[in-house]
């Protein structure tokens, strides 16, 4: 060989089921895996669902707030509250 070394490379390819089950802990008290993957990266928990009447369409400005928490303690990381500022998007046009 001329100088030029060769590398062993290997791969190791990820599970493609990748889903989680929800802590019965926090799926008994409502919350919902919402995450693309469904690996419980993301559990919503609805404290108060609107009106079946009063149902937002595409392209109203919705406003909500939120707390963000850690599943394994409940630690507080972000809210909305706490800022006195709700979430305000528009729905159906994937501005977030």
């Amino acid at each position: 060989m001329s100088g030029v070394e060769s590398e062993e490379t290997s791969t190791v390819e990820a599970p493609v089921d990748v889903a989680a089950e929800i802590p019965p802990e926090l799926s008994s008290e409502g919350f919902v895996d919402v995450s693309p993957s469904k690996d419980t990266g993301v559990l919503k928990l609805v404290r108060q669902a609107g009106h079946d009447t009063d149902c937002p369409v595409v392209d109203d400005n919705i406003s909500v707030h939120y707390v963000a928490s850690l599943a394994d303690g409940g630690v507080q990381y972000d809210s909305s509250r706490e800022r006195g500022k709700p979430f305000v998007f528009r729905l159906g046009k994937g501005l977030f």
